[in-house]
């Protein structure tokens, strides 16, 4: 009986301390500035994993939950240890060990156990647990938003601007945020995913108003990726779920989201170099067929070899192109040159080791991005050390057989939340997040065309997302076998 007191205390704990986690960890990693809280959002990470392990020990019947545990999402943990076996195997390729190995240790190898106890954990507790940490979650979650507006209208006030000078000017940098704005927009990605899956699952008020805080948090951010999410996200309900007449009303939209796309592509002649589609897309075969190096002729940066490769000069004037995303043109296109030279090779983990990698495979060619950094001693790197698109990069770093495995993991994923929704066993908070986390992962599929994210505060989050699924995965499974 004492035990049995203890056991479910220390369970309790767990959630409690998992939750005060995942707050902190939403605070971002150091890296534009100090932020002692990520360290103890993952130190609570490691409370609450010990928390568990005490709690289960006196639980009857754990071995034996074990195994109806394992039985059932077996295939994910197999797929996650032949990712983890190609990023050892990819250490013999990397331009720097050490790095890359500790790369692997905080971006797969920590997130990897934590993702294997919490989701034990999830497992374990009552389905009424598990409802409140969900519930909890996405207050947690929700919480981005309404700081993103604030931040917004804080900044605009301070800076005397109007609202449409807003839109062009403002970065998302709340108070409490000390990362780059991209790596915030993971956490708005997140949000924005389970508020839709929430208003799909049960319409409500309450869910319509998270729905429309988190478009307008999306919009003001400033993000062009995130502009292009939140139109993915917002359409894939009439995509994947079941309505009637969804035929028409799928032509209808379809036709809608074409139109708006045309006249998008219009209007953004007639924009700041930042938002002119129309010329990125008139241009793009052109400036695709140069060699990476060579591409920075279109940039107004390039005004010297001492940033950019000798390649790109003499300048092209009749041409502007706006110097963010014609250099993520030129670091795909040199990720995809890098692939190309040995599609099976696994280049080295850590995206943080593009720029050391692309080197140490082409040298000083014109395979390499224009924009670059040289050193005293005359050697160069690319200025930017990731390649600004995490798809591409994940075949780089682990080859086409990782790269395999990776969308494999993610595919299993993506059907078994469509048959969790279609659970009926299961709570509506729960469905709501298996729906909520499907749209995050396509969400975040789109946003990693176009950047890479997420960073190791939002690879924490994603993998106990992650945990969380695979435990109503399990669990459920579980109940349909019993």
């Amino acid at each position: 009986m004492v035990l049995a007191k203890i056991s479910s205390a220390m369970l309790a704990c767990a959630g409690l301390v998992l939750c005060i986690g995942l707050m902190l960890l939403s605070t971002g990693e150091a890296n534009l500035k100090p932020n002692p809280l990520f360290k103890a959002g993952v130190s609570a990470l490691y409370i609450a994993a010990l928390c568990f392990i005490l709690g289960a020990i006196a639980l009857p019947h754990f071995k034996q939950n074990l195994a109806h545990y394992f039985a059932r999402v077996s295939l994910f943990f197999i797929l996650l240890l032949g990712i983890i076996a190609l990023s050892l195997l990819s250490l013999y390729f990397t331009a720097d060990r050490h790095l890359s190995w500790s790369f692997m240790r905080r971006f797969l190898l920590e997130p990897s156990l934590f993702l294997l106890l919490i989701s034990l954990y999830f497992y374990t507790i009552k389905p009424s647990s598990q409802a409140r940490i969900i519930y909890a979650l996405l207050i947690i979650f929700s919480l981005q938003p309404i700081f993103t507006i604030g931040d917004f209208i804080y900044y605009g006030l301070a800076n005397d601007l109007s609202f449409i000078a807003m839109l062009g000017s403002y970065r998302p940098m709340p108070f409490f945020f000390t990362e780059a704005q991209t790596g915030y927009a993971f956490f708005l990605i997140i949000s924005l995913s389970l508020s839709v899956a929430l208003f799909c699952t049960k319409p409500s008020k309450l869910a319509l108003l998270l729905v429309g805080l988190n478009i307008l948090a999306c919009i003001v951010a400033n993000t062009r990726f995130l502009h292009i999410c939140l139109c993915v996200i917002m359409l894939l309900p009439a995509i994947l779920l079941p309505y009637r007449h969804k035929s028409r009303i799928l032509a209808g939209v379809s036709a809608v989201v074409l139109l708006c796309g045309v006249g998008f592509y219009y209007v953004s002649a007639h924009l700041s170099p930042r938002y002119n589609l129309a010329a990125m897309l008139d241009n793009f075969t052109q400036v695709w067929s140069l060699p990476p190096a060579a591409m920075g002729r279109f940039d107004n940066n390039c005004d010297s070899v001492q940033h950019c490769m000798p390649e790109s000069f003499p300048r092209d004037p009749s041409l502007i192109w706006e110097h963010s995303s014609l250099n993520r043109l030129a670091m795909s296109k040199a990720t995809w040159l890098g692939i190309l030279d040995n599609p099976l090779r696994p280049n080295g983990f850590g995206l943080g080791l593009f720029a050391k990698n692309i080197v140490r495979i082409f040298g000083s060619g014109e395979q390499i991005p224009y924009y670059i950094h040289r050193h005293d001693d005359g050697s160069i790197l690319p200025f930017y050390w990731t390649n600004h698109n995490g798809i591409l990069y994940l075949w780089f770093e682990l080859g086409i057989v990782g790269f395999g495995l990776i969308v494999w993991l993610h595919l299993w994923l993506l059907l078994q939340a469509r048959k969790l929704y279609q659970c009926t066993s299961l709570s509506t908070i729960s469905r709501a997040f298996a729906l909520g986390l499907s749209l995050s992962i396509l969400g975040l599929i789109v946003a990693n065309c176009f950047d890479a994210l997420p960073n190791r505060a939002g690879t924490l989050v994603l993998f106990l997302l992650f945990g969380l699924l695979i435990a109503l995965i399990a669990k459920c499974g579980h109940k349909e076998s019993a």
